[in-house]
């Protein structure tokens, strides 16, 4: 992923980001430089994690719930059920590590952009940890479980870079 940019935010520094309008987004370059394996042919699940804080001021927080999540040059809808595109955040100031489906219109193609679109007052600031693709590796884990009798581990602990 490349360096993240903004829509209607000021870059402060050392990560963090204040929105000047609502809503405002991040932007985050994607270069994939091999779109065929992430293909939904090859990798049949795909979880989008991203971790950041929102930092509001007194009763403000109540009207900051969700962030729509974008992606530019994505694979299309393959015409089943879509589970929402939404993030619900938390903004306490604390920074939460948030998961949402990276299939179908919200799975990269090839390279383009992450978009997190923030529905929150004006002067808010977005404290960016990470973000990450990652694939699903539960048909490991059972594949596993079956053949040697002890399934891998398919959680990746550490937090998003």
């Amino acid at each position: 992923m490349g360096a993240l940019q903004s829509q209607d935010a000021t870059d402060l520094g050392e990560g963090r980001w204040k929105l000047t309008t609502s809503p405002a987004a991040l932007v985050i370059p994607l270069e994939i430089k091999e779109p065929g394996i992430l293909s939904p042919h090859r990798t049949m699940d795909a979880i989008w994690r991203a971790r950041f804080a929102i930092e509001l001021q007194g009763e403000e927080a109540r009207t900051c719930r969700k962030a729509a999540v974008q992606v530019s040059n994505a694979y299309q809808s393959n015409d089943w059920y879509e589970p929402d595109t939404a993030l619900r955040l938390r903004p306490d100031g604390k920074a939460h590590t948030y998961a949402l489906h990276g299939n179908d219109h919200l799975r990269p193609a090839g390279p383009g952009k992450l978009i997190i679109t923030f529905h929150c007052p004006k002067d808010a600031i977005i404290t960016w940890s990470g973000a990450e693709l990652l694939r699903s590796t539960l048909p490991e884990a059972a594949r596993a479980l079956i053949q040697q009798g002890v399934p891998i581990d398919p959680y990746y602990r550490h937090e998003p870079r």
